[in-house]
């Protein structure tokens, strides 16, 4: 299986795009369009997924279906953020608490690769 060559047998962008575009065209209520169109999703990725698993049966080779998931999952990524509105998160509603553990995992990568702790936790002992 060539990537190059195959992609529309995993996802057709151009059926995607319009069958998204008329899914929102149609339906007004973002809810109900969010449901709809996750459906809609959930089949492109099903049907995606069995002509990969034919290609794999008829001898492709594993980078090869890697690359055609990754193809197939990024494709469907960027049709559903295109579409999909998430609402944004109100400021007041966030807690000092979570706040604090929001910068400290943001911290941790940092403090790790300079070999420093976190104020919350206890250097341990070096054997």
């Amino acid at each position: 299986m060539n990537i190059n060559k195959n992609r529309r047998e995993i996802i057709n962008r151009r059926t995607l795009s319009g069958r998204v575009t008329a899914l929102t065209e149609q339906i007004s209520d973002p809810v109900r369009r969010r449901a709809v169109l996750a459906s809609l999703l959930k089949d492109s990725l099903q049907t995606g997924r069995e002509a990969i698993k034919r290609a794999f049966q008829a001898g492709a080779k594993g980078p090869e279906v890697g690359a055609a998931n990754s193809y197939l999952f990024d494709q469907l990524i960027t049709k559903g953020k295109e579409r999909i509105q998430l609402p944004a998160p109100h400021a007041a509603s966030v807690s000092k608490d979570e706040e604090m553990k929001d910068q400290h995992l943001k911290m941790g990568p940092f403090l790790r690769a300079h070999n420093r702790q976190p104020r919350s936790v206890q250097a341990c002992p070096q054997r």
